[in-house]
């Protein structure tokens, strides 16, 4: 009994020892090559209102509120060459009190950069596609008819 014990445990040492060295081994491999994607910063998003403009420094004020902790902050961004705009053709388009949408990044100097500014502008009744309003009657125009109820 001990010897077809110590038979089958041997063989089931060799099966094992085959098969760690034998298939984790591959002829010419190198260590695997793993993308880099930490090079490229996460691209963020606030939306929240504009508090300052400031042109001349190509910056921006917004005030949010920080759904954690329901507070109010302010962030600064900059904006550059290769910001878009959505809704505006530039930064002296936007002023205080609009609502902004932004897409950001954190560059390697620790500023907030604006990728994407949009701002929401509401809709003017121009917009409206005709026959979705209702024009409504003057209040001294009611009808002198009584109601019938069936």
């Amino acid at each position: 009994m001990k010897l077809k014990l110590s038979i089958l445990l041997a063989v089931i040492t060799l099966v094992f020892g085959y098969l760690e060295f034998g298939f984790s081994k591959e002829v010419g491999s190198e260590a695997p090559i793993i993308a880099d994607f930490s090079t490229e910063p996460e691209i963020l998003w606030l939306w929240g209102e504009v508090v300052t403009v400031d042109i001349a420094n190509s910056k921006l004020l917004v005030r949010y509120l920080d759904y954690e902790t329901d507070a109010e902050n302010e962030i600064e961004f900059t904006v550059n060459d290769e910001t878009t705009y959505e809704n505006v053709n530039s930064l002296a388009e936007i002023s205080p009190k609009d609502t902004v949408s932004i897409d950001y990044i954190i560059d390697k100097a620790d500023n907030n950069l604006a990728k994407n500014i949009s701002v929401e502008r509401p809709e003017s009744v121009d917009d409206i596609p005709e026959g979705l309003i209702q024009e409504e009657l003057p209040l001294n125009e009611v009808s002198k008819e009584p109601l019938e109820i069936p």
